[in-house]
């Protein structure tokens, strides 16, 4: 079978599930950047009709490709340390993201780049809680963020609809 366990950024277990069936099957799981609710499995198979499988094979060793609906854990991306907690949503967005800083207690830059690294937008947040709203022009691409202080370094990513 091929196992799929989902984490969020901080390792905590956001859904499991196993697929195939009753003999030798194994397989890899791929994200397109361009679609990042689309989750697909590409796998190869020697099961017949067994466990959630419910095609047989067609001799031999075959070959398969599952899509699988990611937006349902795609949906808040959320970071909690000891030095704080940051939470970014919706993700996928259109236009507007808004990312909450709970508990930081130090000054931070957030950083907003594309894909290639090019740096597109900054803002400064002086120390403590605080939310702020950040419009994108652009749509159907992914955006990186990165959060920085003193003892704070953490990095995500963004997906525009």
């Amino acid at each position: 079978d091929m196992w799929l366990i989902i984490l969020d950024l901080n390792g905590n277990e956001i859904i499991q599930e196993t697929y195939g069936g009753s003999d030798y099957d194994a397989g890899s799981v791929w994200i397109n950047p361009l679609d990042p609710e689309k989750l697909f499995f590409t796998s190869t198979s020697l099961s017949g009709i067994s466990g959630n499988k419910t095609v047989g094979t067609n001799g031999g060793q075959d070959a398969w490709i599952m899509e699988l609906d990611a937006s349902a854990f795609l949906n808040t991306e959320k970071l909690t340390s000891s030095h704080g907690e940051i939470s970014v949503f919706p993700n996928p967005f259109v236009a507007d993201v808004t990312m909450n800083l709970t508990n930081i207690t130090e000054d931070v830059m957030v950083s907003f780049f594309t894909i290639d690294g090019k740096q597109i937008k900054q803002r400064p947040i002086k120390n403590g809680n605080t939310s702020i709203t950040v419009h994108f022009e652009e749509s159907n691409q992914v955006i990186l963020y990165e959060v920085t202080g003193e003892t704070i370094h953490r990095r995500g990513k963004l997906v525009s609809e």
